[in-house]
């Protein structure tokens, strides 16, 4: 038990620099500064690590270590696909299980996030509406549906926030989530299903027009640097 709790104590951290950015894509995790630095041996580090690693956020190579993992373009919207389906159907199942309590705490999520806009506060931006959908999904009674939610959006993280990709679809974004709200204090599970499953779609065209072109500026400045071998 000791050597479980140490293990998934140091995971945990890991995971939370990584999601949190403070650990960066390609960045190398030295196990014995690790070790050092929560004061245990290079065992539970390694385990952590190996955890890490079936969750995609590591990638451990024999001889060389652990890298923090990049996610691939691909991957990135794969992920957001899966994501749409699998958010629509939580939400259309959640439906008939919201109580009064569960709506007003969505109300009062969005009116912290209008607030936020108001301010100009976009960076909260992102862990209120992961609250927002979450608190959704857990409602209805089906827990491996809601874990491959959390596994997937978790993951999705490493691309950070959404909003920082698509700023614009800030406000008209929490203007959708008041009509889900409604959908959801009426009871009508297929409207609030197709409402989250609109949203979803249309953040996930203007992603791949950003990837798109971050894809083409990348191209571009590779070959402005590649050197002229005619």
């Amino acid at each position: 038990m000791e050597f479980t709790t140490k293990s998934e104590a140091v995971r945990r951290a890991l995971r939370k620099r990584i999601i949190g950015r403070k650990l960066k894509p390609g960045q190398k995790i030295v196990i014995s500064e690790i070790a050092r630095e929560f004061g245990v041996s290079g065992i539970p580090v390694r385990e952590a690590i190996k955890k890490l690693e079936s969750e995609g956020l590591v990638k451990f190579t024999p001889h060389v270590g652990a890298v923090v993992n990049a996610v691939a373009r691909e991957e990135f919207l794969e992920i957001y696909l899966m994501r749409i389906e699998l958010e629509a159907l939580a939400t259309k199942l959640s439906a008939p299980h919201m109580k009064e309590s569960d709506i007003s705490e969505l109300k009062d999520l969005v009116n912290q996030a209008e607030r936020a806009i108001e301010l100009g506060e976009t960076g909260v931006l992102g862990a209120l509406n992961k609250s927002f959908h979450l608190k959704i999904y857990k409602t209805a009674p089906y827990p491996f549906l809601y874990k491959t939610i959390v596994d997937l959006w978790e993951r999705f993280e490493l691309m950070q926030c959404v909003f920082a990709y698509v700023p614009e679809r800030a406000v008209p974004s929490w203007d959708e989530h008041k009509i889900i709200v409604e959908a959801l204090e009426a009871r009508d599970a297929d409207r609030a299903g197709k409402l989250v499953r609109q949203q979803k779609t249309r953040t996930k065209r203007a992603l791949e027009k950003i990837l798109k072109k971050a894809g083409a500026d990348s191209s571009k400045a590779s070959e402005r640097h590649t050197p002229d071998k005619s």
